[in-house]
């Protein structure tokens, strides 16, 4: 391992408890997509939206196995001790897989850092579209370091890697390519995310402000909210975020009890006030939003390394089932429930359905706001063991003074996340489409190609798993591309009305 990961992966107490490890799971799950999810259910219908919600879940939570077992198997059949990240297991995967694919292990994983960068600090604020590819991916990564008797495999990258280095021999030069492209993807989702997230925080509390008669420049409420971001990124461990992250779930869980409370205080409409099954034609706008609910896989791998007993993550009742269950139920309960209460009217935040003019739900607004901020430092963990390292390898100064060096690469991304909130009109928007793109590949696709790749022969690739891969890409084509043109449209309406072209 480098000796720039040891200062983020392994730096003094970062063992985490089953319980610590389920805090972060569970709220690097759960985000801002969960609110709208009504406004999903209303383009699919009371009964398909429902089901469809437990079903991509349950796909999602496929693909994360499939990324542990592929990252077990690599680290264990190939004896590799520096096995990193998802990116860095997607190169590998392609290095030693099919040899048709081992030229596209590097530009791969330069391609997933990307999108794992841009997924973790675009997505502090929507989760809007997550759905098909997360039992998957744990399944590969455990399969891949027991297979290989690796026990360094890090990460989502790394076990992409090493699934394409070691698997099919057609793949093999696939290898650093995959892990490069899910570094990319992983990169800018997460630190897209992390955009919206201040905007997110922001505007909540301006709401709230402005109802009070406190009128405030947002520019004004984006700084200060920036501040105490800035603050949680320069903690280095995921151990020394659990009490955050902990306290965040309990405001948040409080904030969404309340809002249960608005929706079940009265008698809800009857089913028949309510589109039980939505034109079809609207569907693609439900997957699109509810496939980036779903986009917590570059947590996977960083929180199983960093647990005291990493076989518990992924046990039958471990972390990863446990946590993903209760976010399903959440999912679908606050789906389904914000539909038949609010109906057409349904925002696209049910926050934005609460009676402002009530003070308990002013407080709710800004508890549910203040929960996300917390959330921030996990997507950027993500995004920063990926930058990090590679900063570190280029720079003389931060292999010089890697813990001072650490903490300047942090600040300088928490800055450029705020310049972005900042500067750029209707950034959710810009991020919800980079994200329905990037999000939805780190997700679905990549543990779909990372399986395919770890298959050595064709008798390892049977016709049953050939038929799974192809539905679980041709669902995320779906909400990749309904994702990206929703986005597109209303980015377009948004500059139409605000500049009036």
């Amino acid at each position: 391992m480098s000796e720039a990961r040891i200062s983020i992966a392994r730096a003094p107490h970062t063992s985490l408890s089953y319980f610590e490890t389920f805090m972060h799971v569970l709220k690097g799950n759960v985000g801002t997509g969960m609110l709208a999810l009504g406004d999903a259910v209303k383009n699919a219908g009371l009964i398909p939206g429902a089901l469809l919600i437990v079903f991509i879940g349950i796909v999602a939570v496929h693909c994360q196995h499939l990324l542990l077992n592929a990252f077990r198997s690599l680290k264990i059949k190939y004896e590799v001790d520096d096995l990193e990240d998802y990116a860095d297991t997607v190169e590998l995967c392609f290095e030693r897989g099919t040899t048709r694919m081992t030229h596209m292990a590097k530009p791969m994983k330069i391609i997933l850092n990307t999108c794992i960068c841009i997924s973790q600090l675009g997505s502090c604020c929507i989760y809007i579209v997550f759905v098909a590819e997360n039992i998957k991916v744990l399944n590969a990564y455990r399969s891949l370091k027991i297979k290989y008797e690796i026990e360094n495999l890090e990460d989502y990258a790394d076990t992409l890697e090493l699934c394409f280095e070691r698997g099919t021999t057609r793949m093999n030069h696939m290898a650093k390519p995959m892990k490069l492209i899910l570094n990319i993807c992983i990169c800018f989702s997460q630190l897209g995310f992390c955009c919206i997230y201040i905007v997110f925080v922001a505007d909540n509390i301006k709401v709230v402000t402005d109802h009070n008669g406190y009128v405030w420049n947002i520019h004004l409420i984006v700084f200060m909210v920036t501040l105490p971001i800035w603050l949680l990124c320069l903690i280095r461990d995921l151990k020394t975020l659990a009490p955050v992250s902990m306290a965040a779930n309990v405001i948040l869980i409080l904030g969404i009890l309340a809002v249960y409370y608005n929706m079940l205080s009265e008698k809800l409409p009857p089913f028949s006030e309510r589109k039980l099954i939505a034109p079809p034609g609207k569907w693609p706008l439900f997957f699109g939003t509810s496939v980036l609910a779903y986009v917590g896989i570059g947590l996977v791998i960083p929180c199983q390394r960093s647990m005291k007993v990493p076989d518990d993550f992924d046990k039958t009742f471990g972390v990863l089932n446990i946590a993903m269950t209760i976010c399903i139920c959440w999912y679908t309960s606050i789906g389904f429930l914000g539909y038949l209460k609010f109906g057409e009217d349904i925002k696209g935040s049910i926050t934005l359905n609460m009676p402002q003019e009530q003070v308990v739900y002013q407080v709710v607004n800004l508890m549910i706001a203040i929960s996300f901020i917390p959330m921030y430092a996990l997507q950027f963990y993500v995004a920063n063991d990926i930058i990090w390292p590679a900063a570190f390898i280029k720079f003389a100064y931060l292999r010089e003074h890697p813990v001072k060096g650490e903490r300047i690469i942090r600040s300088i991304l928490v800055l450029i996340t705020f310049a972005f909130a900042e500067v750029i009109p209707f950034l959710s928007l810009f991020i919800s489409i980079v994200g329905s793109v990037s999000g939805t590949a780190m997700s679905m696709i990549f543990p779909v190609i990372l399986e395919i790749a770890s298959k050595k022969t064709s008798e390892e690739l049977t016709t049953f798993i050939i038929v799974k891969d192809v539905f679980i890409i041709i669902l995320s084509v779906i909400g990749m591309t309904t994702g990206a043109f929703v986005g597109i449209w209303d980015l377009t309406y948004a500059f139409r009305e605000h500049y009036g072209v």
